[in-house]
């Protein structure tokens, strides 16, 4: 598991100002059907100010969040800047990474100021943001503390529940659109909504869910298919990919030392290495391509020290045959045993979920976001989006596409629509020639994937809001 990159926060960032297109701005109605009055005063007699955008700190309470409650931020548009003409659409990013999450900073969002939705970020708990602002509670490696958490969220930005204020999110923004509520998972937050729409049976019907790059699967998490001889490219399934030859390749060197990333990004040193033994020597030989299997940060043990869980089809080999995998060598302390593997992944294996998620949301539309640079995965085939994507068709799901419709790729790059894919919904990547289904990393100088986000929204927004489910658009759904 490698340490996050600049690549990889890239979606985080924003599009500088000069490169968003001017838009004609509507101001927004709110619920009475009359413009919004950006200096009403609130139940408890404090005024949300929004003649200008800007963004507040909110606390949910939440019994695994005691005393302080779950962190919550929320960015707005102005009252006069709404995305439609009755009100802005409400956005919950679900953190990626392996951490409790971060808040940013606290000041108005340039895409949700520009375009006019509400954006709102949040901590697990336990967490901490760079601001010091904190969530209560022992954060649980997004276990089910973490998923009812997510769940408690969505339940606020849809309009179901009030903060610890007492006040809801139209007492506090009274032209949110809360009924129009999406979801965008970064990354592994991929997962952990997915487990959140399936953990809470009360949740508010969702407008949509986007995947960012996500990582729907375990073996796809543990990155265990980057490198890996035995993988053969177009044959993974939605919860598995077959690979001939693992049970012969698992072994454990107990005389090397593995480098592995801990759930804060600190390099634990372990003894021992759980690897692929591509050339059969039954020792650790990076230098022939082998690759360590080692998993992903969970709970810790009894001692309180870092334990790593691998996937569900490693944890089977071991469990078969545990002395064919580590011969006289003594089981590790720092890797999780395989009776405890299954219900690990259980809580955070989003493809597992996904009939659940199909019938509790059979209206929300999906989307899969990728460029051609993965920011984990290194596979030709995109197993990843491929197998995420073939769940939800296989399942009859009403909207499923593959990145965004490249005329909103194009109304936030400011470049030509021509110069990016143009996927019909309701279909597959193919293998071969699954990249040309992914956005390019570059438009001349225009970085691309830190605008795949922004366009999604607005699609996914657009379509909700309008009730369009067509397989492809030729234009920007919503002029404001």
């Amino acid at each position: 598991m490698r340490e996050p990159s600049s690549r990889q926060q890239r979606p985080q960032a924003m599009l500088p100002l000069f490169l968003i297109p001017s838009m004609v701005l509507a101001g927004c109605l709110g619920r009475s059907g009359e413009p919004a009055d950006s200096s009403s005063v609130l139940r408890n007699d404090t005024a949300l100010e929004t003649s200008e955008a800007g963004a507040i700190t909110i606390y949910l309470p939440f019994d695994a969040a005691p005393d302080q409650g779950l962190a919550v931020r929320l960015f707005f548009p102005s009252a006069q800047s709404c995305r439609f003409q009755e009100g802005a659409p409400v956005v919950l990013l679900v953190p990626g990474g392996f951490d409790a999450g971060d808040l940013a900073l606290e000041e108005p969002d340039p895409m949700a100021s520009r375009y006019g939705y509400i954006m709102l970020r949040y901590l697990l708990p336990g967490g901490e943001s760079d601001d010091g602002s904190f969530s209560g509670g022992d954060f649980d490696f997004r276990g089910l503390d973490s998923i009812e958490a997510t769940a408690q969220v969505m339940r606020y930005a849809g309009g179901q529940m009030a903060d610890s204020q007492g006040l809801t999110i139209l007492d506090r923004l009274p032209f949110a659109l809360p009924g129009e509520l999406g979801i965008l998972g970064q990354s592994n937050g991929g997962n952990l909504a997915l487990q959140a729409i399936v953990h809470a049976l009360d949740l508010p019907p969702l407008a949509w869910f986007a995947a960012w790059e996500s990582p729907v699967g375990d073996q796809y998490v543990t990155e265990e298919l980057n490198g890996n001889l035995l993988y053969d490219p177009g044959t993974c399934q939605v919860t598995t990919c077959p690979m001939d030859g693992l049970e012969q390749a698992l072994h454990f060197d107990p005389h090397a030392v593995t480098a592995e990333t801990d759930w804060d990004y600190s390099i634990q040193e372990l003894e021992g290495a759980l690897f692929l033994d591509f050339n059969g020597n039954g020792s650790y030989d990076p230098d022939d391509g082998e690759i360590t299997v080692s998993g992903i940060p969970g709970p810790r043990n009894q001692d309180g020290q870092a334990v790593f869980y691998p996937s569900q089809e490693l944890a089977d080999i071991i469990l078969q045959d545990t002395d064919a995998v580590f011969g006289s060598a003594i089981y590790p302390e720092w890797l999780a045993v395989p009776e405890d593997i299954p219900g690990f992944w259980n809580l955070r294996d989003g493809s597992l979920v996904l009939e659940q998620a199909q019938h509790l949301q059979p209206d929300m539309l999906l989307m899969q976001l990728g460029s051609q640079d993965d920011h984990i995965q290194t596979q030709p085939d995109y197993p990843h989006a491929r197998s995420h994507l073939r769940g939800w068709l296989d399942l009859g799901h009403g909207f499923v596409r593959m990145n965004p419709d490249s005329q909103y790729m194009a109304l936030v790059t400011g470049q030509e629509a021509t110069s990016f894919p143009d996927n019909d919904a309701g279909q597959e990547p193919p293998w071969p020639g699954t990249d040309s289904w992914m956005e390019p990393e570059l438009v001349g100088s225009i970085a691309v994937d830190s605008h795949l986000i922004p366009a999604a929204i607005l699609e996914l927004a657009d379509r909700a809001h309008l009730g369009d489910l067509s397989e492809n658009l030729q234009e920007v759904a919503v002029l404001r």
